[in-house]
């Protein structure tokens, strides 16, 4: 059950929430990122607690997943092989992430969120992931339990902050599995669609989410994810991505500079 509703922030304008829902997962799924990084801060902004937003933030990118899912298999740009190991490690990490969560106050989560934040708007301006290599053999024991850490890292993360665990799961899909950029963006959907889910019932059973917030971002989510879909044959990805990356500074630097908590008091 949600947290005590005495707790909860003034409600947002549902329009406002749709709005945000629709804005995260389309510039979410053109710049390849989940959209718990843009959600998660601006319900902070908006007087929501650091846990309440990334247990809400869970619960509104695993809504848009099926639908993601279906269209990148629909285009036969989904590698299930490599998804198996990433989401059994994927499961256990974002256990773990949650509990680990639970354990820190909602300030000291905004700081490493805002942290996160920064360390993402830098990766995606100065990296640029190779293609065409392949350093893991998934047939082999061996890779099959080094693709499963890194799932397990990715799930930690998306427990952790509320985010999908793409930043980890993509990677390890193009540089680790020799995967095209699509396909392993294909691929870290199937396999953070069980991790997500974990890490939402983790936050459902501490309190921290909100339906009442859920229930008018899912919808804007939905209607992003196909814009988005479109979109990204549509829009330069590079000048959208700097766009991007300097809201996520932005966003992160105004999260390490406010004082005192982030939304709520510290639970």
């Amino acid at each position: 059950m949600p947290a005590d509703p005495s707790q909860n922030p003034p409600r947002t304008n549902c329009w406002t929430l749709a709005v945000l829902g629709f804005a995260s997962s389309a510039i979410g799924s053109l710049v390849g990122v989940g959209g718990g990084i843009i959600i998660v801060p601006i319900l902070t902004f908006l007087g929501v607690s650091q846990k309440k937003a990334q247990g809400t933030s869970l619960l509104v990118i695993v809504s848009r997943h099926p639908l993601v899912i279906a269209m990148y298999w629909y285009f036969g740009n989904i590698d299930f092989g490599f998804a198996i190991p990433l989401a059994i490690g994927g499961i256990a990490g974002a256990l773990l992430g949650v509990k680990a969560a639970g354990k820190f106050p909602n300030r000291t989560l905004a700081i490493y969120f805002g942290i996160l934040l920064i360390a993402v708007a830098l990766f995606m301006v100065f990296v640029q992931m190779p293609s065409g290599m392949k350093l893991i053999e998934i047939s082999t024991p061996a890779g099959f339990i080094l693709v499963a850490i890194f799932g397990c890292l990715a799930g930690f993360m998306a427990g952790f902050f509320g985010i999908g665990g793409g930043l980890v799961f993509v990677p390890t899909g193009v540089i680790g599995g020799g995967l095209e950029q699509v396909v392993s963006q294909g691929t870290g959907y199937v396999s953070g669609f069980p991790t997500i889910l974990t890490g939402f019932l983790g936050y459902r059973k501490q309190g921290e989410w909100d339906w009442d917030l859920a229930k008018w971002l899912i919808p804007g989510a939905w209607i992003g994810t196909v814009i988005g879909a479109w979109g990204a044959d549509v829009v330069p990805g590079r000048t959208l991505t700097i766009i991007f990356s300097v809201f996520l500074v932005v966003a992160g630097l105004r999260m390490l500079m406010k004082r005192g908590d982030i939304g709520n008091q510290q639970q």
